[in-house]
């Protein structure tokens, strides 16, 4: 009995010689591979997600108490040449949101300017006045 053989549509060319393209070169074993390599479709979505996520202070206000204090420290500055050792929680705000964060910070004063409102200390660190919610003066 004979055994009939199936029949390929592709019995045709199923045998030709391999024809490289002269149009396009011959594509590495990597980038074969990054054809079939998942993608993200959603690109930055979960960059946002995260940020959104993130949680931001609201900023509260110095009360009369911090003020003073202030105001004390840029007399005793403007009165003698001291440069006395401080610690301050000040806001900082978010570059990329609405909110921001409550930093201390505690450094050598250099330098107290009451007509900008600005603090500088040594290490070159400026503070805004209308920033800061609590000050506390080492020398007290």
């Amino acid at each position: 009995m004979i055994q009939e053989t199936e029949h390929s549509p592709y019995d045709d060319i199923i045998n030709l010689p391999y024809r490289k393209s002269d149009a396009h070169p011959h594509m590495t074993n990597l980038q074969r591979a990054a054809q079939f390599s998942p993608f993200a479709s959603l690109t930055g979505y979960y960059d946002t997600l995260e940020e959104t996520g993130r949680l931001t202070d609201s900023r509260i206000f110095a009360d009369e108490g911090v003020l003073d204090s202030l105001d004390r420290i840029f007399n005793e500055l403007m009165e003698t040449s001291s440069h006395p050792v401080l610690t301050i929680t000040y806001f900082k705000q978010d570059p990329l949101k609405e909110g921001g964060s409550y930093e201390t910070y505690t450094g050598e004063l250099k330098k107290a300017d009451p007509v900008s409102g600005v603090l500088t200390f040594r290490d070159e660190t400026a503070v805004n006045t209308a920033d800061i919610v609590d000050v506390v003066s080492e020398q007290e």
